[in-house]
């Protein structure tokens, strides 16, 4: 792709049926996966429209936001878009105040008023729920999908036999391509501008992160301390979360741990996967699996330094796991799904364990993620009845790998091609 290049974003729907019911839009996501960009040209498309457009990076408008808020709400006069809102969290109350006024005078009017990006859900939830819970419609957007990358059309994921056929047909990523994009990752600037080194980015990045919003938002003065805690989750990505463990290897407090993690949460850096609970089993995990949400990061910050050596490596399995856990999230968010509704895994005491749980429509989706070509279903879906016992139905389930085609096991499971998701 050509240097500043548009890259077509799924989600685009989600906020524009956002903007026609909330008087304010708030797009939020980690640094650098897009927000401003995707919302100047849905500007620039007419798809909503804005008069007004304002980066809160700027030192002079951060100032006078914070210093002036009315002053500055005069100046840049609605519809309105604002960048890292994160910096002036004083602007939501005064937003509020705006807002009431034009619900009152038009209601119908009042929609599509004020489009703010953030960095940092924190401090924007904080001031959501303090000055405009109702009047606020929320998406998040994450780093680029597959479906983004080679322009193919994004769905939610389920291991559907009438979808995933049509997809398999229709698509044609080459699985030698797989931990290429696993390491090179999915954020936009990396395909906008071919020439820039991952390397080189990435560690601009986690700079950048870490000055302003790890020590400027969040107030960690021990940024060394801080970056090493971030390898060492970057490493475990698609393990269990143990704060203990996370706590010794850092020298720090488990209570610290736990701050610091939730500090990468509300960044947007990594997911949690809850455990599958159901009061028809015993004894089932309570830990969450965590996952850094852009791959091409975690291997940066795991100091591995290419794709052959990420593919060889004892780490290839989780990292690709990582992939696939991160690419089915995306084709939820992207269709302004609540990412945290749907998604589970499943260990009870017996060490029996499940990958990854679809919950939707009353329905469980079992599946397991396998690096090999061909899994062997007797080992890989052994467990998938285990979910009989469930109050919910088991609709069909799979084996996600690196097959080229798909593959039914039995009349429910198959072997499912990593380009269908």
């Amino acid at each position: 792709m050509s240097h500043n290049v548009y890259i077509k974003r799924a989600i685009e729907q989600s906020i524009i049926r956002t903007s026609q019911t909330f008087p304010v839009v708030i797009l939020t996501g980690a640094r650098q996966v897009g927000k401003s960009t995707l919302l100047q040209h849905l500007v620039k498309t007419n798809k909503i429209k804005v008069t007004s457009f304002v980066t809160l990076d700027n030192f002079l408008d951060r100032e006078l936001a914070n210093n002036n808020p009315e002053v500055f709400l005069d100046k840049y006069k609605w519809p309105i878009l604002i960048d890292e809102i994160q910096y002036a969290p004083n602007l939501f109350s005064y937003i509020k105040v705006i807002v009431e006024k034009q619900r009152q005078i038009n209601k119908q009017q009042s929609y599509g008023m004020f489009y703010l990006t953030g960095s940092h859900s924190y401090s924007l939830m904080k001031g959501v729920t303090e000055s405009l819970a109702g009047r606020t419609g929320i998406v998040e957007l994450l780093p680029l999908s597959n479906s983004e990358i080679f322009n193919y059309s994004s769905i939610p994921f389920l291991p559907n036999a009438k979808v995933l056929t049509k997809r398999n047909n229709d698509l044609k990523l080459d699985n030698k391509k797989i931990f290429e994009i696993i390491f090179k990752g999915q954020y936009p600037e990396l395909y906008n501008n071919p020439k820039l080194s991952s390397s080189v980015y990435y560690e601009s990045y986690i700079q950048t992160y870490i000055e302003r919003d790890v020590r400027n938002i969040v107030g960690v003065t021990d940024l060394l301390k801080f970056r090493r805690f971030l390898e060492s989750v970057a490493i475990r990505t698609g393990q269990e979360l143990i704060y203990l463990e996370l706590a010794k290897d850092n020298e720090i407090s488990t209570n610290t741990a736990i701050k610091w993690f939730s500090i990468l949460q509300t960044s947007k850096l990594v997911y949690l996967l809850n455990p599958y609970y159901d009061s028809n089993f015993k004894k089932l995990t309570k830990r969450p699996k965590m996952y850094f949400l852009d791959t091409g990061l975690a291997c940066y910050l795991s100091k591995i330094n290419s794709e052959q050596t990420l593919e060889l490596s004892s780490f290839s399995g989780q990292f690709f796991e990582t992939f696939v856990v991160n690419e089915i999230i995306k084709s939820y968010a992207n269709d302004g799904k609540n990412t945290s509704m749907y998604f589970y895994w499943f260990r009870n005491n017996s060490r029996e364990e499940i990958d990854f749980i679809i919950d939707i429509n009353n329905k469980l989706y079992p599946i397991e993620i396998k690096k090999n070509i061909s899994p062997e279903s007797k080992n890989s879906m052994q467990y998938f009845p285990i979910l009989s016992r469930s109050k919910k139905e088991v609709a069909e389930g799979g084996i996600i790998c690196m097959t080229n085609e798909l593959k039914f096991k039995d009349s429910k499971n198959m072997l499912i091609p990593l380009k269908t998701i």
